[in-house]
């Protein structure tokens, strides 16, 4: 199984300035901020390539082991939508 691209940063934490903007960009989507479509924009953000579905979900799953593939999705979905605003 290949592993996911590993960010620059490991941390998948938005600044202050970021979280805002993304929160904003979900709820003017309709969509609801979560840690979850947090850390998935963060991993996005970090990496530099395009990573596939499985890429993001394997290395958001390092810092919410919870997290399912199925979140994972939606929150590509709830981002892919909020798009135009980020």
């Amino acid at each position: 199984m290949a592993h996911a691209p590993r960010p620059r940063n490991s941390a998948l934490e938005l600044a202050p300035a970021d979280e805002a903007r993304v929160r904003a960009a979900l709820v003017e989507a309709g969509s609801r901020f979560t840690h979850q479509r947090a850390a998935v924009y963060a991993y996005l953000e970090q990496v530099d390539n395009h990573p596939t579905a499985d890429d993001v979900y394997q290395a958001v799953r390092q810092s919410i082991p919870h997290v399912s593939l199925a979140t994972v999705y939606k929150a590509l979905e709830a981002l892919v939508e909020a798009g135009a605003n980020l």
